[in-house]
């Protein structure tokens, strides 16, 4: 019996390490967690937002750059689709 009064001391203990280390490591996941999906550092955003407005100066450029090559194919093409031009 008194073997078993140990053992059951030293069970008993064990189980409330282990309960205590999964409490811990329960509660650390919980914050890695929170700090992986919660943190957003103003840094970040600021650069965020910098290469978002790059990216809109560049297509603001390419669809100017698109128009204005657009407009002198039409006028090409109005120019070659006169008759007058064969003639001459």
């Amino acid at each position: 019996m008194h073997t078993r009064d140990i053992l059951t001391v030293e069970k008993q203990m064990y189980h409330v390490k282990l309960g205590k280390l999964k409490s811990e490591n329960q509660n650390m996941g919980r914050q890695i967690t929170k700090d992986k999906y919660h943190n957003k550092r103003e840094e970040d955003v600021k650069k965020k937002k910098r290469d978002l407005d790059d990216i809109k100066e560049e297509i603001e450029r390419l669809s100017e750059e698109v128009l204005s090559e657009q407009a002198l194919l039409e006028q090409e093409l109005e120019r070659n689709a006169d008759p007058q031009l064969e003639k001459r």
